[in-house]
């Protein structure tokens, strides 16, 4: 229940960049107030457009992500 509504809270920003991101993807720990996403495939439109943005002669043609950890203390808005 509660992993339910973080990872609801958590899709809204991570959407625009990950195909079929779900919460068999995401593991977390209250306690340590850490989330890891496993096995995520990334959206290489959205990050093709930061990347022309600020100039950058990089071009993602697709891209996975085997494990990102992400730290929720500090990335609640």
């Amino acid at each position: 229940m509660i992993k339910g509504k973080i990872f609801q809270k958590y899709r809204k920003y991570f959407e625009d960049y990950l195909f079929g991101f779900d919460e068999d993807h995401m593991q977390m720990s209250l306690l340590s107030g850490h989330i890891d996403l496993n096995n995520v495939n990334i959206k290489p439109d959205k990050l093709n457009e930061m990347f022309a943005q600020k100039n950058m002669p990089i071009v993602l043609k697709a891209g996975l992500i085997s494990k990102l950890s992400v730290d929720v203390l500090s990335f609640i808005p």
